[in-house]
Formats: structure tokens, sequence, C-alpha cells
């Protein structure tokens, strides 16, 4: 059941991002098997919690040539306010606040700090990357 709700989500996204931002692309499958991931990062210039994952996200892209890291600022952009709404609303989810990271079909917004939300995104990005179907069927929650 959960395969199929990604499969409707994708459409979705396919036809809602469609006029704005092209076709959505999760996950690659590179020649040598492996995968490369792209992580959308919806934020705004007047958040503050954005102020502090905005460069966890760009650091944590340098690091890792198979992550692609879309960052999308919502306050100044209609059209990435309105990808933002598509997104979220095709996995089922609201777009309400930000930061707000969407990844393999998933979403998580807010952000505390690098050690503790930057350090959980990071690993569930990595789980993602390891095994895109299994993460996507039961991806994990943040701690408290």
């Amino acid at each position: 059941m959960q395969s199929f709700k990604l499969i409707i989500a994708t459409m979705l996204l396919m036809f809602a991002g469609a006029a704005s931002a092209g076709k959505i692309i999760w996950s690659e499958k590179q020649s040598d098997g492996s995968q490369n991931l792209t992580v959308y990062v919806f934020w705004s210039e007047s958040c503050p919690h954005c102020k502090v994952a905005v460069p966890f996200m760009e650091n944590l892209e340098q690091q890792h040539p198979w992550l692609d890291v879309q960052f999308k600022e919502v306050s100044q952009s209609d059209k990435n306010m309105e990808l933002y709404r598509a997104m979220a609303a095709a996995i089922g989810e609201d777009a309400s606040m930000v930061p707000a990271f969407l990844w393999c079909g998933t979403m998580y917004s807010g952000y505390g700090d690098d050690e503790l939300t930057g350090s959980w995104i990071s690993d569930e990005i990595k789980a993602c990357r390891n095994n895109p179907r299994a993460y996507q069927a039961e991806w994990g929650k943040p701690p408290k």
C-alpha cells in the first residue's frame, strides 16, 4: 500500500510541479549501482532556523558528491512557494513551516541545531541512499 501511495505521490508531483519546476527527482541509480539523491530545502530569508539549516545543508552537499541539494527560497518567490505546496500535498504533508526538507518521498519541517536535527537529517538521507525502497516504505522519525 505504501508503494502505491508513493507512486501516486510521485505522479502528482510530476503533474503539479511540471509547470513550475519540471520533473521531480528523488533519486537516480548510477551505472555502478549507487544512488544519487536530491533533497529539496524550502527556506525563508526571515527564518532564524533557516539561517542555521541552510549552511548545514550546503556543507552536507559538499561532503557527499552523490547528494544534490535544491535550495528553494519561498518568501521572495511565488514559484518556489507553489512548488513547496505541491510537493508537500503530493506526499500528504502541509507546507506550513520552514525550513522544510523533502527527500525520498518524505518531509521534515523545522530545525534545532546541527548536532541533533542536522545529524538526524544526514543519517536519514544516508539511510535512504542505502536502500531507497525500504526507506520510502517506512522512514524514521526525528529524536525528541
